[in-house]
């Protein structure tokens, strides 16, 4: 098999580094370990590899998903091994098979933004998280005023024994793609007073049935 699917988490410092920067972590810790990339063709040829869904600075992720093609047959499992051996210790591999869905079936996105230390009123948050107010978000024409709420297939604010959790499952295609923060902007926007620091963990990715 040539094609593969693998599954990591990307977690503590790691968590700060740029797409740019992970892409070319893996690439260096694969060429130590002597994995055999495939190139594209052309004049500037590229390891044929592609994330599933880029995890924007400062967020961790439990079991992001990477698509790689080798240049020779490879068992999955002599993959992971090697894998695990060849890169730093914030990166988990966690499983390595083929391919599957295709990553632009990717449809949603799971994510739990936790405020440590917060005691919020659980009824008012979930009230506002099922009536988002507009907020201005980017796109490729520039800011503007948007619904979210279309954006979010479920939402949910929970106290849990000192910490404060909101878990979002968000579209994640084309102009669909919701960023959790801007649910937090919304939020802000309501009147709710939230804490300035808070950590946000995209804990899955969902294809499209």
């Amino acid at each position: 098999m040539t094609d593969f699917r693998i599954i990591f988490s990307k977690k503590g410092s790691l968590a700060f580094i740029s797409h740019l920067d992970l892409t070319h972590t893996f690439i260096r810790a694969m060429k130590r370990a002597g994995i055999p990339l495939k190139y594209s063709e052309g004049f500037n040829p590229r390891p044929k590899m592609a994330f599933g869904l880029p995890l924007s600075v400062g967020m961790e992720g439990e079991n992001e998903i990477l698509d790689v093609s080798l240049s020779k047959d490879t068992d999955c499992k002599v993959l992971l091994q090697m894998l695990r051996e060849s890169l730093p210790g914030e990166i988990e591999i966690k499983s390595v098979s083929e391919p599957g869905q295709k990553i632009k079936n990717i449809k949603y996105a799971r994510y739990r933004v936790t405020f440590d230390g917060y005691e919020g009123d659980e009824s008012v948050l979930n009230a506002v998280l099922e009536n988002p107010p507009p907020v201005m978000k980017h796109s490729k024409s520039g800011e503007r005023l948007t619904d979210i709420k279309p954006m979010i297939f479920s939402a949910k604010a929970q106290n849990d024994g000192g910490s404060f959790h909101i878990l979002l499952t968000l579209t994640a295609y084309d102009s669909m793609n919701l960023n959790p923060e801007y649910v937090i902007k919304s939020i802000i926007e309501a009147g709710i007073n939230l804490p300035e620091e808070y950590t946000i963990t995209r804990t899955n990715i969902i294809f499209d049935e």
